[in-house]
């Protein structure tokens, strides 16, 4: 009898960053052999048709995206009779950090995106920042209630999270499969020329306050000032911050942007920096490395597991740090981050293992 595969992401669309490249890459890169083999169905936005069409994969429209309520109402209610009903046992491969309740004869895969609910020195303010504080406590109730079924397994971008979530989910580590996802289906021929203009940095990133966007600016302030006779370009993915910079450095603001043309601006750039304090993984910095565009980041695990002694690294709560590497970067260079298997893992992969789990 063939599988009977459910993709459930309606929380996720264009909107939504990292989770969005890694659900667009997921949909495109499902190995053709393993869909024909099965039933496969997606369901989610309508960005994703395309995607799903290009693959044979069944595709049924729900929204969810920033309707928290009603995402709860078919979480814990609506999917199981709307989705399942008089389906043989499925597997739901859930993109979206959160698992729908099934029935005890399915098997579920839950990708969990977010750093932030394990990390229990970040507090978030319930009245200043409602939706990171609700990322903190409600995604871990919901992922918390998702670890009782037996056939639960999930997917976590780093093994360093993985140190986290195990003895905060009371899970044994056989549990989480690890997907450091490099970006395959970006076609390299898009991307031959590089036309690096110079001294330009760019941060790839939507705006929170621990993506230490202000950090950053303040640091390349400092640059500019201590090299009045260089001319510097940070460009930024999130709204105008009026801040007044010296003559010269330039500081571009694009607001949110598609992802093709993050990835050519990744492409065209001296460097990706990325001074984030939480991540569960960068994307972009994977993005980047697959570009062969150097990388200058925080010195934090997230960073360190993806690049390793190849990367250069800054106190991401230090301008005067930042400033300094950004400099040393200038004079030095960077010596290129090498894609091996080791960093990273394609989705063929990770299904495989996945299949060999529930197969026991």
């Amino acid at each position: 009898m063939k599988k009977n595969f459910i993709i459930y992401a309606p929380a996720i669309n264009i909107q939504t960053g990292g989770a969005h490249s890694i659900l667009e890459n997921f949909l495109i890169s499902i190995d053709s052999k393993l869909v024909s083999e099965s039933n496969w169905t997606f369901i989610g936005n309508e960005e994703y048709r395309s995607a799903c069409a290009s693959n044979n994969i069944n595709f049924r429209s729900l929204n969810l995206n920033k309707k928290w309520f009603l995402r709860i109402v078919y979480d814990f209610l609506l999917f199981k009779g709307k989705f399942l009903q008089n389906q043989p046992p499925s597997v739901i491969i859930s993109m979206q950090n959160t698992t729908p309740f099934t029935r005890n004869c399915d098997s579920t895969l839950t990708y969990i995106h977010q750093a932030i609910p394990f990390i229990e020195n970040f507090k978030p303010d319930p009245v200043k920042n409602l939706k990171l504080f609700l990322i903190k406590h409600f995604y871990f109730f919901f992922i918390k209630l998702g670890v009782s079924r037996k056939r639960a397994f999930f997917i976590l971008q780093s093994e360093w999270l993985k140190k986290l979530c195990a003895p905060r989910l009371g899970v044994s580590e056989d549990k989480f499969l690890i997907h450091r996802p490099l970006p395959t289906d970006i076609d390299p021929e898009k991307f031959k020329s590089k036309q690096v203009v110079k001294n330009s940095f760019f941060y790839p990133s939507l705006f929170q306050n621990y993506k230490n966007h202000h950090l950053l600016i303040e640091a390349f302030i400092l640059l500019a000032k201590n090299s009045p006779d260089k001319n510097f370009i940070l460009e930024l993915t999130i709204e105008d911050q009026h801040i007044n910079v010296p003559a010269n450095l330039e500081i571009k603001y694009y607001g949110m942007i598609p992802r093709s043309e993050t990835l050519q601006k990744i492409n065209h750039s001296s460097a990706v920096i990325y001074p984030s304090l939480i991540e569960s993984y960068g994307i972009p910095i994977a993005e980047a490395i697959f570009l062969k565009t150097p990388v200058i980041a925080s010195d934090l695990p997230y960073a360190r597991e993806l690049m390793g002694t190849d990367g250069l690294y800054f106190d991401p709560q230090n301008a005067e740090s930042i400033k300094q590497v950004v400099e040393k970067f200038l004079i030095e260079g960077q010596k290129e981050i090498k894609v091996s298997a080791e960093r990273f893992q394609d989705w063929t992969r990770v299904l495989e293992n996945f299949l060999n789990k529930i197969n026991k």
